[in-house]
């Protein structure tokens, strides 16, 4: 029972920490925005991108972090390199299965794989909806700016107004 205790505990920090991520780099995207530079170029919007998927790896480290400090407080691990290793196996669903946890303690680390793949998905969502907002407003600048090519605007607002299955 105590298991589930600490597991379900060590899953609720993670998410706030999660959360930290997310306005994080919601609170980064909205000042490059109000700044005006988002779609501004291939290299500003790949620099911005890049700055974005930092912040957030640097979430799943701290998650992974914590998991690794509640193995070791739980007596599994008596250095903390070890107890991140195993946890960055176990967060990322890996599973090499080189180093066991006891018996005792081992569902923890299923707990720590279902926390780590729901982590994930959040964090693709966010990113995605990021993608896709600097796709739409690059797309929505070049058909503005091809006046000078009625066809090629054209196209392009028929590829992306239908979803691109014409």
């Amino acid at each position: 029972m105590i298991q589930i205790i600490i597991g379900i505990s060590t899953v609720i920090a993670t998410v706030f920490i999660q959360s930290i991520t997310v306005i994080l780099v919601l609170r980064y995207l909205f000042s490059v925005v109000s700044e005006g530079r988002v779609g501004g170029g291939f290299f500003k919007d790949a620099m911005l991108l890049s700055s974005l998927m930092v912040i957030i790896f640097c979430g799943h480290l701290v998650q992974i972090g914590l998991w690794a400090e509640v193995f070791r407080a739980c007596g599994e691990f008596e250095n903390f390199s070890s107890a991140f290793y195993h946890s960055m196996v176990n967060f990322s669903s890996l599973g090499y299965g080189d180093i066991v946890m006891s018996e005792k303690w081992r569902l923890l680390g299923s707990l720590e794989a279902v926390n780590g793949i729901l982590m994930f998905g959040i964090s693709t969502a966010v990113f995605y909806a990021i993608i896709r907002r600097i796709f739409t407003k690059r797309i929505m600048k070049m058909i503005n700016s091809d006046t000078n090519d009625a066809k090629k605007s054209e196209n392009l607002k028929s590829f992306f107004s239908d979803g691109g299955r014409n």
